[in-house]
């Protein structure tokens, strides 16, 4: 086929009449690869209509292909109806090889799209991977899902698309034009956005880790959940810890973030007072040095997180999976530990004086020089547990309270439920004449 009559077609593929449309497209599909090259010219032509409609078709063989590559020769890879191939006469072969299909599949790989006008196009899911895309025109075009995997899109028009979802890791956008750009969950992963324009862009829960923004103009751009780590590079003078941002240092007073997945986000010294986290996945987080003081923790998964130097006073913990967490000096005075899982937990030097700690599980959990001072242990669990210079004086358990083989807690100064709950009441009646003096 002539790059003349892939673009009488592709003309044709823009008439308001549905049957002309589709006719026109699976006369070109019919072709199958080998039309591939004549909608290449049609694209570096730059004409809207039929340029979008010329992507539209190459991605279309790309899927088709994929699919055919998955599935096996068996099934049809330009995805047309039996009966829409036998009523246009158009039926491709089905004994095509598998060495056409994967032509086909390279053939959008790393493609060359340069100054290609895309405006408008839609096709959400595209495996452009890799693709020459230098000043081409994407406005408003639909990518969502798209695979852009270390594409080239320096100088790019991107205004007002939408890339929902993409992955963009390791992509080149220097200079890029992406105002009102849609990015939410987009992959951004050590991608490069230097003196891109991203101003009333939508980033919320977008990953922007290792991501290069030097220059980036962010006006009034949303990052609310979006995630970036120690190696984001922001503009000069650009405060992204005041923008609901997901970060080192991020100041998320009072934030809802319940039962959201922030496996391995980092965290360090963040603003979490009053975060409410009930149920949120943060297994292996670093939240060292963050503030989580009066946040809801209930239910959290914080399996081998980093929570050293912690603030946890008077943090609801209940039920909360800490195995292997690592909780040296953190501050736990006052805690809910109720039924917490801290198998393992490396409490070294942390305080935990007046914590509830009643059906804990604190299985082989590290405890030297740890401060449980007046804390609640009604049925917890410590066996195999290291209690080395563990202050316990006043501390609170009964003969469901599992112990270190040999290990003497009266001897530390703890005290027996029965003669425990006289200690609890009087404290108790303390604390009720201190609140009304108050």
């Amino acid at each position: 086929m002539t790059p003349r009559k892939a673009q009488k077609l592709l003309k044709k593929m823009s008439s308001r009449r549905a049957r002309t449309r589709q006719a026109a497209e699976a006369e070109l599909l019919a072709h199958g690869p080998a039309v591939m090259e004549p909608l290449l010219e049609v694209l570096r032509g730059g004409l809207p209509g039929p340029s979008a409609a010329a992507v539209r078709v190459l991605l279309q063989l790309c899927a088709g292909a994929h699919e055919a590559g998955v599935a096996g020769e068996d099934r049809d890879p330009y995805r047309t109806s039996p009966r829409e191939r036998q009523s246009q006469g158009t039926v491709p072969r089905r004994d095509a090889t598998q060495r056409a299909v994967k032509a086909a599949l390279a053939g959008l790989v790393d493609i060359d799209l340069t100054d290609a006008n895309l405006r408008g196009v839609d096709q959400p899911g595209a495996n452009l991977r890799g693709a020459d895309l230098q000043q081409a025109v994407l406005c408003r075009a639909n990518l969502a899902g798209a695979d852009l995997h270390g594409a080239d899109l320096r100088a790019a028009d991107v205004s007002s698309a939408d890339l929902r979802g993409a992955d963009l890791r390791g992509a080149d956008m220097r200079d890029a034009d992406m105002q009102q750009v849609h990015l939410e969950g987009a992959d951004l992963q050590r991608a490069v956005l230097q003196r891109a324009v991203l101003r009333f862009a939508i980033l919320r829960e977008a990953v922007l880790c290792g991501a290069d923004l030097d220059g980036a103009d962010l006006h009034q751009a949303r990052l609310k959940g979006a995630r970036y780590d120690a190696y984001t590079r922001w503009p000069q003078g650009f405060d992204h810890r005041h923008r609901r941002a997901i970060g080192p240092g991020t100041d998320l007073h009072k934030e809802d973030l319940r039962r959201r997945e922030l496996q391995g986000v980092d965290l360090q010294r963040a603003d979490l007072r009053g975060a409410r986290l009930h149920q949120t996945l943060l297994k292996g987080a670093n939240l060292q040095g963050a503030d989580l003081r009066g946040a809801d923790l209930r239910g959290a998964n914080l399996r081998g997180a980093n929570l050293r130097q912690v603030v946890l006073d008077g943090v609801d913990v209940r039920d909360a999976v800490l195995q292997g967490a690592h909780l040296q000096q953190a501050s736990l005075a006052g805690a809910n530990l109720r039924g917490a899982d801290l198998r393992r937990a490396r409490l070294f030097g942390a305080d935990l004086r007046r914590a509830a700690m009643d059906a804990a599980t604190l299985q082989g959990a590290d405890l030297r020089e740890a401060r449980l001072r007046q804390a609640r242990l009604h049925g917890a669990d410590l066996s195999g547990a290291t209690m080395q210079f563990c202050l316990l004086e006043g501390a609170l358990f009964d003969g469901a309270t599992v112990w270190p083989r040999g290990f003497g807690p009266t001897i530390r100064g703890a005290v027996r439920a029965d003669e425990g709950d006289t200690v609890a009441e009087r404290e108790e009646e303390e604390r009720e004449e201190e609140r009304e003096d108050a």
